[in-house]
């Protein structure tokens, strides 16, 4: 399996692989990313296809006063393709976020939305997704609270749910 990613950070190059940032530095990011994984074993031991992806993404997390403003970006395109060839399997899916870090760049809440947008061959349809939550901050990244609500729509089936985690970075 091959897999990577290429960062274009045009702000601050301190702590670009952490999810949050903190302190008075600003950060403007785009990134592409993809991955191939090819004759991928199935159940039976024989060759189940590969699977591909290729995205891009792009962040902007700046100061504003006392507290700090995250807008993120994603879009992706996942591709299976069968052993025996022909037409791929693909998925388009893309999201938007948006943060405030604030009370002394301890809460952060945050609003997302997703969608999804499977392949005609696997259903076709639309699913969107919007998780409405916060992450709480200690130390830094030392310690992390993360709680968010998801609600979904698009499908028939009851999906809608919380999370509450704890994060330990040491």
């Amino acid at each position: 399996m091959a897999v990577g990613r290429l960062d274009l950070n045009f702000g601050s190059t301190k702590d670009i692989f952490q999810d949050a940032h903190f302190g008075d530095d600003s950060w403007y990011s785009l990134g592409v990313n993809g991955s191939y994984q090819g004759e991928i074993e199935n159940a039976t031991g024989e060759d189940g296809g590969s699977n591909g992806a290729v995205g891009v993404d792009g962040m902007v997390d700046v100061p504003v006063g006392k507290s700090r403003v995250l807008v993120k970006s994603e879009f992706n395109v996942l591709s299976t393709v069968a052993p025996t060839g022909g037409n791929s399997i693909d998925t388009r899916a893309w999201m938007v976020g948006l943060g405030f870090l604030t009370l002394n760049q301890k809460l952060q809440p945050i609003v997302r939305f997703d969608q999804v947008l499977p392949d005609d061959s696997n259903g076709g349809g639309t699913r969107n997704f919007t998780h409405v939550g916060a992450n709480y901050y200690e130390k830094g990244h030392n310690l992390k609270f993360q709680a968010d609500l998801r609600f979904e729509a698009g499908t028939g089936e009851a999906v809608d749910g919380g999370r509450l985690q704890a994060q330990i970075d040491f």
